[in-house]
């Protein structure tokens, strides 16, 4: 098998725990949303893009194993999910829209080729603190919106946009 493709499993309410074999290059939009017993996750090596709303809503979903070739992450991908700790990909280059809002996200790590964190990325997450890498130019709006505990924040040293309200709801007292 080199393809999962759209919504194959979405709506399934019996997985607890997939494990993808590491022959499968592409997962389609959707594949797995709504799947409220999934757990844990692990993507396989040869898959560089999680497509939008694969993981959506997967309200159980605690921990996603990541392998350092993923570069793009769409738009809704991880949303409303229970993932509370988050190590992103080496080469991850672009979080999409939405990909991870109103997700239980306390803390956060990023790889240095993040280059864009889009609309909305990370609304309403747990976060409490937030260090940028240096690649990042682009943060648009509301990507960090109401993240309430939010309190401190590092910027990126190459910043070129920050979108409107992209902290907006936040406890920032440090930049």
């Amino acid at each position: 098998i080199t393809s999962i493709g759209e919504r194959t499993f979405a709506g399934c309410q019996t997985f607890t725990s997939i494990t993808i074999p590491d022959s499968v290059t592409s997962i389609g939009h959707s594949a797995f949303e709504y799947c409220d017993n999934l757990t844990d996750i692990t993507i396989p090596e040869d898959v560089t893009e999680i497509k939008n709303s694969t993981f959506k809503n997967c309200a159980s979903l605690t921990k996603v194993n990541f392998h350092d070739n993923i570069t793009k992450i769409g738009a809704n991908a991880f949303s409303g999910t229970s993932i509370t700790e988050l190590k992103l990909p080496k080469y991850l280059s672009s979080i999409e829209q939405y990909a991870f809002a109103d997700s239980e996200i306390e803390n956060i790590s990023f790889g240095e080729s993040l280059t864009s964190i889009g609309k909305n990325a990370f609304y309403g997450c747990q976060l409490t603190e937030l260090t940028l890498p240096d690649n990042v130019q682009y943060i648009e709006d509301y990507a960090f919106g109401y993240c309430d505990q939010l309190s401190s924040v590092i910027l990126s040293k190459n910043l070129k946009k920050i979108g409107n309200s992209a902290f907006r709801g936040t406890a920032i007292k440090d930049i």
